[in-house]
This record gives structure tokens, C-alpha cells and sequence, in this order.
């Protein structure tokens, strides 16, 4: 019976040139042993500034006013104001199964390319 090597060369697939190409990298790699994994590399610090590390040591109060101060510096509304008339309501599914809502003023309200202007809308 033919290996797998014989019938791509015999289809024309595959070129001599390639198939001793195939045996010299085998030939070069020792059998039955894995490949050394590199070291990882340290991981990259998260864009909102974060130590998580840090933060599962801390206590309660402490990871409550890190977060919040992020989400205070990176977020996108102003702080405090009412919704706008032309504020939208933005309808989830929590985790517990419950129904949350979100105020989204249409500046930071994404618009798909197929919902058209939102004055089409109603």
C-alpha cells in the first residue's frame, strides 16, 4: 500500500522538491517529544488602566471606587443630566433572568446601516 506521500506525488499535487522539503524538516525534529512551549509572555496591562490583581486583594469599598472612578473618567454622557426628549430606551436581559434598561441619548446610540436616518423612525 502507498503512504500519503506517493499518492500526492503520484496526483501531481505535491513536487519532489516539496516532498524533500517534508523529509528534512521531519528528519529535523526528534520523535515522540512536544515542542517546547515559550515562556508566556507577562499580560498586557488592560486599556482601562485596572489592576485586577490588585483589586481581588482589595476589599469592597475599595474595588467599588476604583470601578467607579474609571467609569467616570471613560464614560461617554454627561453626569447627572436628565435624558433628553429624544432619549431612547434600551431594553437587556440581566443574569438573573430579570429585564434591565438603559436611557441612550442618540449621540452614543449606534445606527445600523439599514435603520436609515433617525427622523424615518418611529
Amino acid at each position: 500500500m502507498l503512504d500519503l506521500k506517493a499518492k500526492l506525488a503520484a496526483a501531481g499535487l505535491v513536487t519532489p522538491e516539496q516532498l524533500a522539503a517534508a523529509e528534512r524538516k521531519k528528519a529535523g525534529k526528534p520523535a515522540g517529544k512536544p515542542a517546547a512551549k515559550p515562556a508566556p509572555a507577562a499580560p498586557a496591562r488592560p486599556k482601562s488602566g485596572l489592576d485586577v490583581a490588585a483589586l481581588k486583594k482589595a476589599g469592597k469599598s475599595e474595588i467599588y471606587d476604583t470601578v467607579r472612578r474609571v467609569v467616570e473618567r471613560t464614560r461617554l454622557d454627561p453626569v447627572g443630566g436628565l435624558p433628553s426628549e429624544r432619549a431612547e430606551a434600551f431594553h437587556f436581559p440581566t443574569d438573573k433572568g430579570s429585564l434591565g434598561r438603559l436611557t441612550l441619548e442618540p449621540e452614543l446610540t449606534p445606527r445600523s446601516p439599514r435603520a436609515g436616518p433617525p427622523s424615518s423612525r418611529t
